[in-house]
């Protein structure tokens, strides 16, 4: 039998893979869609040298 501890550990390791897939696709939606209105976000951050 599994104890209470356990099975949250567990929840949260599954919780947190889930939410990483999840913000991967969002941000990947949200950078098509501020491609297509001509916003360009892939050099966005990066500073002149």
């Amino acid at each position: 039998m599994v104890d209470n501890q356990a099975k949250i550990l567990l929840f949260i390791v599954i919780n947190e893979k889930f939410l990483t897939q999840l913000a991967s696709y969002l941000l990947l939606q949200i950078d098509q869609v501020l491609s297509k209105i001509g916003i360009n976000t892939r050099n966005c951050c990066e500073t002149a040298a």
